[in-house]
């Protein structure tokens, strides 16, 4: 996986914005704090001086914090109980399977436009199930009681797929972000 994909997942896990700005803040915040001369593989911190270093060690500060800060923010746990969401594409293949698992999907629209949530029914048709607003809007989030197995689709205001996710056994979180 090349730099610029690593520098661009924002699904939550180990190379999220928020998590880059924490090793970068670490990394100037160390090199404030032991005033470089540090060189690990192909990384070297040359010797700095007392102004580089207390800027170094604010922007270290700055970053982690930050970082700290976009982490907290965000609604529902960030654990293994989010939902990854399908390709649009694997969406028409899905139908709801016929279990009794009941469960809930936790649905937060972190994009600009409001959305439209389609459960998928049993023959793999598509039910308009509920309508979220605009992130930061008061109505942009909604807990959907479902089941297991049940995938529910993600559309834009025009229609176009956004994400498809699958209901498991856990109470999860479904992340609608901007493609």
């Amino acid at each position: 996986m090349t730099l610029s994909a690593l520098l661009l997942l924002d699904d939550g896990g180990l190379w999220s914005p928020p998590t880059i700005c924490m090793v970068l803040g670490a990394i100037l915040l160390a090199a404030g704090i032991f005033g470089g001369g540090i060189k690990v593989k192909e990384l070297e911190i040359p010797q700095l001086t007392l102004v580089s270093r207390i800027l170094a060690a604010a922007f270290g500060v700055a970053l982690v914090s930050y970082g700290l800060y976009t982490t907290s923010q965000k609604v529902g746990p960030v654990s293994n109980s989010e939902l990854k969401p399908f390709a649009c594409s694997a969406a028409e293949s899905l139908k709801s399977a016929k279990t009794d698992e009941d469960t809930s999907i936790l649905f937060i629209n972190e994009t600009d436009k409001p959305v439209k949530g389609f459960w998928i029914d049993f023959d793999g048709n598509k039910k308009e199930y509920f309508n979220l607003g605009p992130k930061d809007q008061g109505n942009d989030h909604l807990k959907q009681k479902t089941y297991e197995g049940h995938p529910w689709l993600i559309e834009d205001e025009q229609g176009h797929c956004l994400a498809a996710f699958v209901a498991t056994a856990q109470d999860t979180v479904a992340r609608i972000v901007e493609k």
